[in-house]
């Protein structure tokens, strides 16, 4: 027996130093001309999969094929769990996240993040008006409340609000509908996502929104510690894209002015 756990544990250094070997290597072999952005094709109009044409579209899937552009960099669309974002970063599977993400003194501390180029899309409650239609914060104490894990609105109701009972999902797609099938009494998201929501569905004066006070869903993108090289090129990029008018041309397109 202590036998078999000294092999499994010698079996467990030797896959892990292979692993490392191998993120490594792909670092040094990682072809320039190639930028890989992970993002999660679940959080419209950021980002999503349209029905028609099955590719990825949204705000941020338009800036980094603007970016990538001007980077003379080849684009390469990852779709991934939010969750694992970061995680794509640290292990170098992703060069850039472009996910509609916020960010967070937490998040920091494994990541950099550009400048900012979205700035305050305030925080909204959306439920059912036949079910609920609350006023205040205070209104959803005793509810039911959806968030999509690891969002920058989990973030804030936990640390904001502790006392309101959370069930947290996958995506921002499944909370909506957690609303619409009453498994929820509310759903907290940013403005521009319910809006965006609210625009394709039949009926959408059944729903009731309500905004958070003194919230925002400020936007950045995500790339790994070591890559200065990437992080000031996307920020010259971002800069070049507000002094031209093309970050406000993608903005508007997509709602976000």
């Amino acid at each position: 027996m202590k036998m078999q756990k000294i092999m499994l544990i010698l079996f467990s250094c030797v896959l892990l130093a292979a692993v490392l070997y191998q993120f490594k290597f792909d670092k040094q072999h990682k072809d320039d001309a190639i930028l890989v952005v992970g993002t999660s094709l679940d959080y419209p109009p950021y980002e999503f999969i349209d029905h028609q044409t099955q590719q990825p579209v949204g705000l941020d899937i338009d800036m980094v094929s603007e970016i990538a552009a001007r980077l003379n960099k080849t684009l390469i669309i990852k779709n991934m769990p939010f969750t694992s974002l970061i995680f794509g970063l640290l292990t170098g599977s992703i060069d850039m996240i472009a996910a509609g993400i916020s960010p967070t003194e937490r998040r920091a501390k494994l990541v950099s993040f550009s400048d900012q180029y979205l700035k305050g899309q305030p925080f909204v409650v959306l439920t059912k008006t036949v079910h609920l239609q609350p006023n205040s914060m205070q209104d959803l104490q005793d509810k039911v409340v959806a968030v999509s894990t690891g969002y920058i609105m989990d973030l804030y109701m936990s640390k904001e609000h502790p006392s309101i009972e959370l069930i947290r999902l996958k995506s921002p797609a499944e909370c909506f509908m957690a609303v619409q099938t009453g498994m929820v009494d509310a759903f907290v998201s940013g403005s521009n996502t319910v809006a965006t929501f609210l625009q394709h569905i039949q009926n959408p004066e059944n729903f009731s929104v309500m905004q958070i006070p003194d919230t925002g869903e400020p936007c950045s993108f995500a790339v790994a510690k070591n890559n200065k090289k990437l992080l000031e090129q996307i920020n010259q990029a971002l800069m070049a894209m507000t002094a031209d008018g093309m970050l406000e041309k993608i903005k508007e397109k997509w709602g976000f002015l």
